[in-house]
């Protein structure tokens, strides 16, 4: 906000933006608050699911628990992160233009068809390696505690899979304005992940 006041001053003294001149188009921003506040709720909902696992394992197992869990979370991440910057951002603009300009049919499932191969073979790719370089890092760091957890990491590219093959689907489906689909499968995940973590976490572990 300071950042944003002191940006909104500098133009200003610059003669560039003119603030009892300028006109709020209302409706325009009554329309874009419609538009924007699903994924407002879809972004608490993911923040949910990242923030409550932890808490609920630290509630059930503890907080070394919680660590083993978060060395193993940082390392899954790096895979969805390099999907997500390196096939996605060169997808997603791909995807919304042919939707937007009615592309024929088959130019369509061709483009989606090379983005979900891509992605998938992308994610088994970058898992595989995760694979081999891991064990070199458990050696390095020498605890015991996570060399007894080493299945978790397994189960989070598991995950990184399956983040694969849904990252196509949530491009497709916003690219067609189904946006309510998004809203309502992360509202649904973060509720079903809560009571899942409740049952399995003091059951099974941390693999739960």
């Amino acid at each position: 906000l300071v950042a944003f006041a002191i940006g909104v001053a500098k133009l200003k003294s610059l003669n560039i933006i003119h603030l009892k001149k300028t006109s709020w188009d209302i409706a325009w921003i009554r329309r874009g608050i419609v538009v924007a506040f699903p994924f407002l709720i879809i972004s608490i909902a993911q923040l949910t699911m990242d923030f409550s696992v932890c808490y609920l394992i630290d509630y059930f197992l503890g907080k070394a628990e919680v660590g083993v869990y978060s060395f193993f979370y940082g390392i899954a991440n790096v895979p969805t992160t390099l999907i997500t910057s390196v096939l996605v951002a060169n997808y997603y603009p791909k995807v919304i233009n042919v939707y937007k300009f009615h592309k024929p049919v088959p130019e369509i499932k061709g483009l989606i068809r090379n983005f979900l191969w891509q992605s998938v073979g992308f994610g088994i790719a970058i898992s595989a390696i995760a694979i081999l370089l891991i064990h070199l890092l458990l050696d390095f760091v020498n605890k015991q505690e996570l060399l007894e957890e080493i299945n978790l990491f397994y189960l989070m590219l598991v995950q990184v899979v399956l983040f694969s093959v849904q990252v196509v689907i949530q491009t497709g489906l916003y690219a067609r304005h189904e946006d309510r689909f998004l809203l309502y499968s992360a509202v649904a995940g973060a509720f079903l992940n809560i009571l899942q973590n409740l049952f399995l976490i003091p059951g099974v572990g941390i693999t739960g």
